[in-house]
């Protein structure tokens, strides 16, 4: 097993009970699957398009599932700017281990990340399965793109259930959630595989959590009131 395997392995077995599937229901009654991840006291964060304008029937890891009733969810809630593809919501009743964000702000880092090795976790869709599966992949960041906030394209092929779930990096004793999976990088009408794979980085998340006060404990001692709602304009 090469270095980077034994990496990815050990990564899986830290991050699998913090990722978890969502099931979602549009005005038609079209069931989609999208992906989560959980960063502490209950707070999720996926991205804006998963839920957006659905219903969130229920949200689940390998080890349990929890199915949505009144009271057992808060949000979701976006990020200020609608163009920027972050929701985040509080679930009650779901055990689920902390994915820990990075501490690399927008303004923070350059390519430091590029060809870096990276994991995916998530719950795209299988053709012959009838129920959500946890899917991992590994890969390596290709290029940094700017934009209202820089995303992170990486080599991992795109697949839809992939959106919202967390694209890691490698920390001493683990990883840590390099950016949140948007939308695939394609043009002209192409394919979703024949695209690019493109990850947010993670100040926008950080940022929607403390416009909507549900920084968890950890992130409000972490960042203290950087991300108070009242110190920012969202941009655009």
């Amino acid at each position: 097993m090469s270095l980077q395997s034994e990496w990815a392995r050990e990564i899986l077995e830290q991050s699998t009970g913090g990722v978890a599937w969502v099931e979602t229901e549009d005005q038609h009654g079209e069931i989609g699957i999208g992906t989560c991840f959980h960063v502490g006291d209950g707070v999720w964060v996926t991205a804006r398009h998963v839920v957006e304008h659905r219903k969130v029937l229920s949200v689940g890891t390998p080890r349990e599932s929890l199915a949505v009733t009144a009271g057992t969810l808060v949000g979701p809630f976006y990020h200020p700017n609608d163009g920027v593809d972050v929701a985040v919501f509080r679930a009650q009743g779901l055990d689920a281990a902390t994915i820990e964000l990075g501490g690399h702000l927008d303004d923070w880092f350059g390519d430091e990340f590029l060809l870096g090795p990276i994991v995916v976790i998530g719950y795209p869709p299988i053709p012959f399965s009838r129920e959500p599966n946890l899917v991992v992949a590994s890969g390596e960041v290709n290029a940094i793109v700017e934009g209202v906030h820089p995303s992170f394209v990486i080599s991992v092929l795109p697949r839809g259930g992939f959106s919202g779930g967390p694209v890691l990096a490698e920390a001493d004793g683990g990883g840590f959630v390099l950016g949140l999976v948007t939308r695939s990088l394609g043009r002209d009408g192409q394919p979703l595989e024949l695209g690019f794979h493109a990850a947010l980085s993670v100040e926008p998340i950080l940022k929607a959590l403390g416009h909507h006060g549900l920084l968890p404990r950890d992130l409000r001692e972490l960042w203290g009131d950087l991300f108070d709602p009242g110190d920012w304009t969202a941009p655009g």
